[in-house]
């Protein structure tokens, strides 16, 4: 094997007739914009196929996983022990975008996709993408800048968010059903991690960055900690929601988490569908109303 060709497997990629294939596919649905009020779909991510080429196959996820190690390492210096709220330089432009090393640890299939995040009781399965920015969260699970990259770590601190309500997608619509001792899983390059939730607790966007810090250094001398972050009560958006989670054991068979099809989903499905034909139709009859008024007055 080449220098060039051991180049292209340490990022991702494998040689297929001399030429670079990402390995696996990823496809997704892409609604709704802007992670205080809209909503999304969740997107299909790559699964890995490890039955090729044990050299080929295997260097990449030991070399993606070292990297992201490797950034997570460098968060102190970088960040000060602060989380950012808004990570935006003078101009407004999201710094994560310039920060190459970020975008490219743990991007497992070239397009930012990091993990899948798997809730079994609320119907979850989606993809989880580098940074939360609109775009991103249009399409699944956003990771929050500043925060370490999911690789399962003792002493780590993830923050994931997603959006909650809508006609587009549920993503973290029923996260408020989430309990103590329920849990909750990321694939990681074929890794399963296991998370039991510890915390559920509601705070006003201004006390977010404060609460992040709160909770990383409370579990700091532990194992990873993952806490998932949405907007509360559903269509108001005044709260955000954090749910956290400690690592726990997988079990031997973990539940499938079905494709947000079940009762809960139809429910409110229907019960979001209603309140918009109503609303339309209310619409119209105002402005039928207001064309009939101006009429007799002319």
């Amino acid at each position: 094997m080449s220098s060039a060709d051991k180049a292209l497997i340490l990022e991702g990629y494998v040689m297929k007739d001399k030429e670079p294939t990402i390995i696996g596919d990823a496809s997704a649905i892409y609604p709704g914009k802007g992670w205080t009020t809209g909503v999304a779909v969740p997107g299909t991510m790559t699964r890995y196929n490890y039955n090729g080429s044990v050299v080929q196959y295997e260097l990449v996820p030991k070399a993606v996983l070292q990297r992201a190690r490797a950034y997570n390492g460098t968060l102190a210096d970088r960040f000060g022990g602060g989380i950012p709220a808004d990570a935006a330089d003078e101009q407004g432009n999201p710094q994560e975008l310039a920060d190459a090393a970020y975008m490219r640890a743990l991007s497992v299939d070239g397009g930012g996709a990091m993990a899948r995040l798997s809730i079994p009781k609320i119907s979850v399965n989606i993809a989880v993408y580098h940074t939360t920015l609109d775009d991103v969260l249009s399409e699944g699970v956003g990771h929050i800048y500043g925060t370490a990259l999911p690789v399962g770590d003792p002493h780590t601190y993830t923050v994931l968010a997603a959006h909650s309500g809508g006609v587009q997608g549920m993503l973290f619509t029923r996260l408020s059903e989430m309990r103590q001792g329920d849990v909750f899983y990321l694939d990681v390059l074929g890794g399963e991690q296991g998370y039991r939730i510890t915390d559920v607790r509601t705070i006003t966007p201004e006390r977010m960055e404060r609460t992040l810090q709160q909770i990383r250094d409370a579990h700091q001398s532990g194992d990873a900690t993952v806490t998932m972050v949405t907007c509360t009560p559903i269509g108001v958006n005044t709260d955000r929601l954090l749910v956290t989670g400690v690592r726990a054991p997988v079990p031997q068979s973990i539940p499938a988490a079905s494709t947000q099809r079940d009762g809960t989903l139809i429910a409110v499905g229907v019960g979001v569908a209603v309140f918009a034909l109503a609303l339309a139709a209310a619409i119209v009859v105002r402005r039928r109303a207001k064309r009939r008024h101006g009429t007799r007055t002319r």
